[in-house]
């Protein structure tokens, strides 16, 4: 009885989709931000009256638009269809309609971080207990 239909009506704002859209591109492997086009993007989502990097039209067609930011050394296009399928899945499984459309514009390549940590700087892996172990293994191995 849980999965037949229940009369009414349901109402999902364009915020709403557009959160779902952001979540499920920032977890996909590759993407390291989700930013909007024009400066000002940043200062709405400051405040709250915007989805920074999305952009959402609920109308007949339902279409996305999304704004990423991908890191340097990994295949965009792979990066974009591994998006497009999270984007998708999540979008049906929240609000339970199909993007019609989904435009995936990458905005900035090589933004992840190139920094090497200096010689007497502990590993970043070091910093949680299960991985201190390994990293502490693994330069008792090298000696």
């Amino acid at each position: 009885m849980a999965d037949e239909p229940v009369p009414g009506r349901g109402l999902v704002t364009r915020r709403a989709v557009g959160e779902i859209a952001r979540r499920a591109a920032i977890g996909s492997y590759g993407v390291v931000a989700v930013s909007g086009p024009r400066p000002w993007h940043t200062a709405l989502a400051w405040i709250g009256r915007a989805t920074p990097g999305v952009r959402v039209r609920l109308g007949p067609p339902l279409r996305i638009d999304l704004y990423l930011g991908i890191a340097r050394g990994v295949p965009v296009a792979e990066v974009a269809r591994n998006v497009d399928t999270a984007v998708r899945y999540a979008v049906r499984q929240a609000v339970g309609r199909d993007v019609d459309e989904l435009a995936i514009h990458v905005d900035r390549l090589g933004l992840a971080s190139t920094r090497r940590p200096a010689a007497d700087e502990p590993p970043v892996a070091a910093m949680d207990e299960t991985t201190a172990e390994t990293t502490e293994t693994v330069e008792t191995a090298r000696q």
